[in-house]
């Protein structure tokens, strides 16, 4: 299915996750797409559906096995990106799922401060 990915390596998943449009997300997963499938710069759908906050594909992806603890290529993870966005339930969701708000991302930015800045 990489035949169908754009310049910066998007698949049709990624869009669904980002647009938050679960009924096709669960089509297409059913039908084998991955989960973890991977942009240019090492996004999943998940990173996507996190960076815009929608918390049902977040879970649903999660409950279909995609990694909570992976890293994109400036080695943010999924906190990085929902507390950056301000989604407070997803980093939530993310800190009970065993990451660490203490993370470093490349430039050494830990994910709690991207919580503090997104709320100011």
């Amino acid at each position: 299915m990489t035949g169908l990915l754009d310049d910066d390596g998007w698949g049709p998943l990624h869009y669904v996750a980002m647009k938050g449009h679960l009924s096709l997300a669960k089509i297409m997963i059913d039908w084998g797409w991955n989960p973890d499938a991977l942009d240019k710069w090492n996004n999943t759908p998940l990173y996507r559906a996190t960076g815009f906050g929608h918390e049902n594909m977040v879970y649903y992806l999660v409950e279909r096995g995609a990694n909570v603890h992976h890293q994109n290529d400036y080695k943010n993870n999924m906190i990085h990106n929902s507390a950056w966005a301000g989604h407070a339930n997803i980093t939530k969701f993310f800190i009970e799922k065993g990451l660490s708000p203490l993370d470093r991302d490349y430039v050494h930015h830990i994910a709690l401060w991207d919580m503090v800045h997104s709320f100011f």
